[in-house]
């Protein structure tokens, strides 16, 4: 750069020469970006980048959970899983229907919803 700046004060400075001196600088930084050095030192900021990028990840995460777990109101839920539905896989009887406990509670359940 202040070469190409020196050749322009001097009058010296044609597009040949700026060209050519561009071309030279191009073919410079592509040679020393094939370096060890230069290497090590793109992983080293990529790493430093990344780890300051997952960072502000997290913290945005965590304020979103937060003011959603703010505007939530709590709700009741009623889980269950039927292990034995009254046949097994070949479609034999088990002679045990836990379905119908499993109404038995979602009875019980929505009743209790409809009382609050």
């Amino acid at each position: 750069m202040r070469h190409l700046e020196a050749l322009e004060a001097q009058g010296n400075l044609t597009s040949q020469v700026k060209n050519q001196q561009e071309k030279e600088a191009k073919e410079k930084i592509k040679e020393h970006q094939k370096t060890e050095a230069y290497l090590l030192w793109k992983q080293q900021i990529a790493y430093e980048y990344n780890e300051r990028i997952n960072n502000v990840k997290e913290s945005l995460l965590e304020t979103y959970q937060d003011q959603i777990a703010k505007q939530l109101e709590d709700y009741s839920i009623l889980m269950a899983i039927a292990e034995d539905i009254g046949y097994d896989a070949a479609g034999r009887e088990t002679g045990n229907n836990e379905l119908n406990t499993i109404a038995k509670e979602l009875l019980r359940f929505i009743e209790t919803l409809k009382a609050e």
